[in-house]
């Protein structure tokens, strides 16, 4: 979210969703005094309804400083929700970050098998940071195969570099996934599972009452730190996806080592 005029206030912008049952997004953003823009996520919701495309209308909308919406300076996008609840094409990875040295193997899920053996193309959105196969051949009566994901040592110090791979079969929808590929070893940890404790069916929880997480190091380093100098896991609550400043911070336990492909 941009606006034209800089200035030494907070401004803050109304978001309205014309479909929530498509996307979720923030209902408000706040843009700092003094910067012409802030970002605020998207999120796609599964229905499980065979629907085809949906659109889905947000509307930005300012207000001054005594809260009164300013209609007339409103501005609108238009988003385009993809269905993936008809025969389709899902593509998955055994690590989202690999080394330029460094493989990943891709899988290939069909939502319905095939009467008959079927390519499903493959394309590559940057060649100079992974290479694939061109097609991967799926037999009668099966839903999956795998593939090869190699990373390109390009000898050039470029950091992160991120690579979209695309794939496409007759009578399915298409399927995509995006991983990285990075030439400097650096842990990356991930936020993989959460878990309340055996019974406990109350939906609010502190982490004294024995949740449990789980942090993946998907990275290529392990994750270092000391007791004067540690990392932290920040828990809050939320009533949606978005992480804002009404959200309640419950819990920051530190930690000190986590070994890359370890949790």
């Amino acid at each position: 979210m941009t606006r034209d005029t800089v200035t030494d206030q907070q401004i803050t912008i109304q978001l309205n969703n014309s479909d929530d049952s498509e996307i979720r997004f923030p209902s408000s953003v706040n843009i700092p005094a003094n910067e012409a823009s802030v970002s605020f996520s998207v999120f796609a919701l599964d229905d499980t309804l065979d629907d085809g495309l949906q659109s889905v209308t947000l509307t930005a909308t300012p207000q001054n400083s005594q809260g009164t919406l300013l209609a007339a300076s409103s501005e609108t996008i238009v988003f385009t929700v993809e269905d993936n609840d008809g025969a389709g094409v899902n593509l998955s990875v055994d690590q989202q970050l690999i080394a330029e040295t460094g493989s990943a193997t891709g899988t290939i899920t069909l939502s319905d098998a095939p009467s008959e053996n079927i390519t499903v193309n493959l394309s590559n959105s940057n060649p100079n940071a992974i290479t694939i196969p061109p097609s991967v051949s799926i037999l009668a009566g099966n839903t999956t195969a795998t593939f090869a994901i190699t990373g390109v040592d390009d000898g050039t110090p470029d950091g992160i570099e991120a690579a979209t791979i695309t794939a496409t079969a007759t009578g399915y929808t298409t399927g995509n996934l995006t991983l990285e590929v990075s030439d400097s070893p650096f842990p990356d940890l991930v936020f993989s599972q959460l878990a309340l404790p055996d019974g406990y069916t109350d939906t609010l929880v502190t982490l004294s009452n024995g949740v449990t997480y789980t942090i993946l190091n998907n990275g290529l380093a392990s994750a270092v730190g000391t007791p004067e100098n540690p990392w932290f896991d920040r828990f809050y609550l939320s009533n949606d996806p978005f992480l804002s400043n009404d959200d309640l911070r419950i819990g920051e336990p530190q930690n000190s080592e986590l070994p890359f492909g370890e949790t």
